[in-house]
């Protein structure tokens, strides 16, 4: 994932492990991480899998699931 560091997009991925990330509004910066990942086979694929798995763990279904579920069981019990 190529991104930039806006809104909540830096809390949910980790610069230089499972994303990289550029200052918005900085075209020349975008260019040169594309060109990065373009050009660095080996570290495009490390970043890819590493993103998959992060979405994967963090972000499926289950996950979500299992996050949610002590926010409504605090909620539903005794009527709070």
């Amino acid at each position: 994932m190529v991104a930039t560091a806006v809104g909540g997009i830096p809390e949910m991925v980790s610069d230089g492990e499972t994303a990289l990330l550029t200052a918005a509004g900085d075209p020349h910066a975008l260019a040169g991480v594309l060109a990065r990942v373009l050009t660095d086979k080996a570290e495009a694929a490390r970043i890819g899998a590493a993103g998959l798995e992060a979405s994967r763990t963090r972000f499926s279904v289950p996950s979500h699931y299992r996050s949610l579920l002590p926010v409504y069981e605090r909620l539903t019990a005794g009527g709070a």
